[in-house]
């Protein structure tokens, strides 16, 4: 009995010795947190901000900003760089007033979950479904994108091959399940970043599903040669004339006009 209590003992002290110490657990932000943005020395700024849907924030002055997954203190960070070519030597204070979420991360990623009436759990994966990422539309691959954190629109984006020239960047789409189990969607311009003139790219979440609509030309083309070119090839190469009459006070002008249809590849 004292040997299986000794041998149980040993088990758990060499599981326990292993847990990180309070110090390196960081609370990352999520969606739906309240934060509390303070200015020490330009209080007239100070704001209370819910995280919205696409993971950013409202703020004064720079409008929106992405913070979804990042620490307390790499957000203070950010914002005092945004804020120092408007303001004197900014200081930002970010706190987290009402967490959507208990859970921590630690230095090794693992991701703890507090449960009420208990000190701490820690939970060892057997087997585990990897994360992916559904990408939809105009990408070079469009399927399953393995997924590992931190991972951007654009950067699945790229996984999947890139857009093609038909990709309408700026109306990307993206669908969620919130922790209600509720289906969500975001709408993201994608178009400015792509040439590093904004900062509208977000993180993903495991299982998001992208779509990357056409452009209304491209959906144009589509139609031309699905209703049309393809019922009559004729036209495709050709072009359809016609003639209208068109009054002039008391006068009358006969007027022709030809349409032509531009060929595609």
């Amino acid at each position: 009995m004292d040997e299986a209590r000794a041998l149980i003992e040993s088990s758990y002290s060499q599981r326990f010795s292993d847990l990180p110490k309070p110090d390196e657990k960081t609370y990352l932000i999520s969606i739906g947190d309240n934060l509390s943005v303070r200015f020490p020395y330009q209080s007239e700024l100070d704001t209370h901000t819910i995280v919205r849907p696409d993971g950013r924030i409202s703020l004064p002055l720079i409008k929106t900003h992405s913070c979804e997954g990042k620490s307390i203190d790499q957000l203070a960070s950010e914002l005092e760089y945004l804020y120092r070519p408007l303001l004197s030597d900014p200081v930002v204070v970010v706190d987290v007033t009402a967490p959507a979420s208990s859970a921590v991360h630690t230095k090794d990623g693992r991701k703890l979950l507090p449960l009420p009436g208990m000190d701490e759990v820690y939970v060892s994966l057997q087997n585990v479904v990897p994360p992916k990422i559904y990408i939809a539309g105009e990408v070079g691959h469009p399927g399953i994108v393995n997924y590992s954190w931190p991972m951007t629109a654009l950067q699945a984006i790229a996984a999947a091959g890139g857009h093609t020239n038909k990709a309408e960047m700026r109306n990307v789409v993206i669908l969620r399940k919130n922790i209600g189990n509720q289906a969500t969607y975001i709408v993201r311009n994608l178009e400015a970043d792509l040439e590093g003139l904004s900062t509208n790219d977000m993180y993903l979440q495991p299982f998001d599903v992208m779509v990357i609509p056409k452009t209304d030309i491209a959906k144009l083309q589509d139609i031309m040669d699905q209703y049309i070119y393809n019922i009559v090839p004729a036209l495709r190469n050709g072009s359809i004339g016609f003639s209208f009459i068109k009054p002039l006070g008391v006068y009358r002008q006969d007027v022709k006009q030809s349409t032509s249809f531009i060929p595609t590849p």
